[in-house]
């Protein structure tokens, strides 16, 4: 089966982690060709920004700094070695992340939160697939990023990719792992902000 090219990314949900394997990780199918697809799976960033009433204003700035204080208590809890309570921190976070970016006036005001958030999050995945529906979900979103600003977020971009790399080696899909690295070096090269002296 040919990989999906205009389908946007969304959340893992539990019927994905009750199927057998993701579409993506289909033997037909490699790590390459989802890297040459992720430009096609963003969202539409061309919308101008929504009016918001008052009120409606006043709610996303609760959010926005909900979002910023479960997001510094997750990390905090992870430096001191609290799994669990980072864990619960970082799921708040990605929740109110997504529904800043699907209620904002200006939804690519927020996607760079969403992506974040994402990525951090994956670290707390149940299952190596859920790991990797999380990153790609992020890959994606700085995927869009990197086309408006590739200086900012081609680098980021690219690191998600090679946890998904490694993560998928952990699982045990160790070809399309080495493929995906392989595709990583060369995007690395070629990254605006890489440093070649790195």
């Amino acid at each position: 089966a040919p990989w999906p090219t205009t389908r946007s990314p969304r959340p893992v949900t539990d019927r994905d982690r009750k199927r057998p394997i993701f579409l993506e990780f289909c033997d037909a199918n490699s790590f390459a060709a989802c890297i040459v697809s992720y430009g096609l799976l963003c969202d539409d960033l061309v919308m101008g920004p929504r009016r918001t009433s008052g009120r409606k204003a006043s709610r996303l700035g609760t959010l926005e700094r909900r979002y910023d204080f479960h997001l510094g208590e997750a990390v905090r809890a992870a430096l001191e070695g609290n799994h669990d309570k980072a864990a619960t921190h970082s799921s708040t976070a990605l929740s109110i992340s997504r529904e800043l970016y699907a209620a904002g006036p200006d939804p690519a005001r927020h996607l760079p939160e969403l992506a974040a958030a994402l990525c951090n999050h994956a670290r707390y995945g149940d299952t190596p697939l859920h790991v990797i529906a999380l990153l790609m979900e992020s890959a994606g979103h700085y995927a869009a990023l990197a086309q408006a600003d590739p200086a900012s977020y081609e680098v980021p971009r690219i690191d998600v990719l090679t946890r998904i790399a490694l993560t998928a080696d952990e699982a045990g899909n160790a070809a399309d792992a080495i493929s995906l690295l392989r595709e990583v070096v060369r995007m690395y090269r070629r990254a605006p902000a890489a440093d070649p002296a790195e």
